[in-house]
């Protein structure tokens, strides 16, 4: 029900101050804790004349209280990401990313807590450098921490930090690394320092050669040759001219066809050089390059190499076995796989006691860097007895001649240069 107009009046003349108050209590985000702000008042006081504006007033309590306090120890980073950070990383990356991002803060904490007792955020407000020793951490790991995986953990850290510095949680941002600057960060010395590839040495190949190791071999059978003889052929193979297995035997794969007789020169006269002679003859061994580093690199060349005698002997117990193929074998990785892993147990050069010693495991012909192979122990061989172009040559890599440019060599110097001491060092190597 409405007044009537003469009361409504009479209030208007009665008019009296009034007086509100708001009470504003001060939350910060979850994580935080409490920060033991006390609630701020504002008072509100309408004037009695009417052409007067309200008067406001803010309680004294928050300006003298509001001080920024110390980051306590308990304080979560992950917790502040999970908090904070995670559902908008949700809407605008995948969930493994996300997930993935919460790990590395967990790892960024975890090093934070073992570097110091220091509250977290004050280490990473009061340290300017903290993202670089971190990064420097990372790189000193034994695996897992390419310049590319630093520099992921470091854009997870610098997303959170971000955020605690619009929070006011920080007082300036830590500088972080440029990708650059990661690239030219070392691993810094550690006990597996030495944990790289390396060749197989001569007195690991004489185990592998040894007639007890030899005999217990059972495949492959191939006309009248046994498997010892077999392996001989190959470990020779492998140790004097340093090939790939496939590029010679073809076991794993039917897109090759291995050595060929139409490969073996039976004369002892260089096909190349008028002037250098080998009594057991020539062979041209085909290159299939690992890397398709241009189109020419892609394609199989041939290179030719002297033979041993011994090496010749046994090539010779293959013959009349296969009209075309030198080794006519079928294409059966496992079998070839199981029998060189039985040769390294009977030599005690297995995978499980080459760890144990602190040392890469044995392949016949790989590269990789952790992995010690006849490949290597070719290379070592010939230029720890002869010189680097020759291992060069064998290995068909780029002969370093010193300041002699590529064009030069390619073009200009005969190719077949390095022939003339293989063959004069060919039946003294140490292997023999």
């Amino acid at each position: 029900m409405i007044a009537p107009v003469e009361q409504r009046t009479e209030f208007r003349k009665q008019r009296r101050p009034i007086e509100i108050r708001v009470i504003v209590e001060l939350q910060m985000p979850r994580g935080i804790g409490p920060m033991n702000y006390p609630p701020a008042e504002f008072v509100f006081t309408p004037s009695s004349a009417p052409d007067v504006a309200p008067v406001v007033t803010v309680s004294d309590s928050l300006v003298s209280s509001v001080t920024s306090p110390e980051p306590s120890a308990a304080i979560s980073l992950v917790e502040l990401y999970r908090t904070n950070l995670e559902q908008r990383e949700l809407l605008q990356n995948e969930a493994k990313t996300v997930r993935a991002d919460i790990q590395r803060i967990v790892r960024f904490q975890a090093w934070l807590e073992q570097r110091s007792q220091t509250p977290l955020l004050k280490q990473i407000a009061d340290q300017k450098d903290i993202l670089w020793d971190y990064a420097r951490h990372l790189r000193t790991q034994d695996k897992g921490y390419s310049s590319a995986s630093c520099g992921h953990a470091l854009n997870a850290i610098m997303k959170l930090l971000r955020w605690c510095f619009e929070s006011t949680l920080i007082g300036k941002m830590s500088k972080a690394p440029t990708r650059g600057d990661v690239n030219m960060m070392r691993a810094a010395s550690t006990e597996n320092e030495d944990f790289q590839g390396e060749p197989v040495t001569l007195a690991e190949f004489a185990k592998l050669m040894s007639p007890e190791v030899l005999q217990g071999c059972r495949w492959p059978r191939i006309g009248n040759v046994s498997p010892a003889q077999f392996w001989e052929c190959v470990l020779l193979s492998h140790m004097v001219f340093g090939f790939r297995s496939q590029d010679w035997f073809a076991a794993r794969t039917n897109e090759k066809a291995g050595l060929m007789w139409a490969d073996i020169v039976a004369s002892t006269q260089c096909p190349k050089l008028d002037d250098l002679h080998n009594p057991h003859g020539w062979l041209w061994y085909l290159v299939h390059k690992t890397k398709k580093k241009s189109q020419r690199a892609a394609k199989p060349v041939k290179l030719l190499l002297p033979i041993p005698g011994r090496l010749r002997a046994l090539i010779e117990l293959f013959r009349g076995l296969d009209p075309e193929r030198v080794f006519p074998l079928t294409s059966n990785s496992r079998y070839w796989s199981l029998e060189f892993t039985r040769i390294l147990e009977r030599a005690g050069l297995d995978d499980a006691s080459r760890r144990a010693a602190k040392k890469p495991v044995i392949k016949l012909s790989l590269g990789q860097k952790k992995v010690a192979s006849l490949r290597k122990g070719c290379a070592s061989m010939w230029a720890d007895h002869v010189d680097e172009a020759a291992a060069s040559y064998l290995l068909k890599h780029s002969v370093t001649d010193g300041a002699v440019s590529a064009i030069t060599r390619e073009h200009y110097l005969q190719a077949y240069r390095p022939l003339r001491a293989i063959v004069a060092n060919l039946e003294t190597l140490p292997i023999w």
